[in-house]
């Protein structure tokens, strides 16, 4: 198992809201599963290639509620994760830590992740 960080989870730009929520990644908690999927978004006007992190629910997948980062986008722990589950292990928001708390605000949300392995949404 590896973990990495997500981003945006307070933006709700670049499909990150729904007719249910305002902004989809507020309903994110510790324990959230999340299925990692290509895609193309616009930054600034400029279309690029991005992995959305799509929220599970009993199986299935609903909103995206946040991102990969582009500088971890292309590391092979995250391209081996494309299509597959991810875990939220930890909410920056919620951290006594004073350097995730701001880091969390400026990337509009954060969290860390960490991959599952393929047997464990068998179980």
């Amino acid at each position: 198992m590896h973990d990495f960080e997500i981003v945006g989870l307070k933006s709700s730009t670049n499909g990150r809201s729904c007719c249910l929520h305002a902004c989809c990644g507020e309903e994110v908690a510790i324990g959230t599963i999340l299925r990692l999927v290509k895609c193309t978004v616009s930054v600034n006007g400029t279309v690029e290639e991005a992995v959305k992190c799509v929220k599970v629910t009993n199986g299935i997948d609903g909103c995206t509620v946040a991102f990969v980062p582009r500088v971890l986008a292309n590391l092979p722990v995250v391209k081996k994760q494309i299509n597959k589950f991810v875990v939220v292990g930890e909410l920056y928001d919620d951290s006594p830590n004073k350097y995730k708390k701001d880091k969390s605000f400026k990337n509009c949300g954060m969290a860390l992740v960490v991959t599952l392995a393929e047997d464990a949404m068998a179980e």
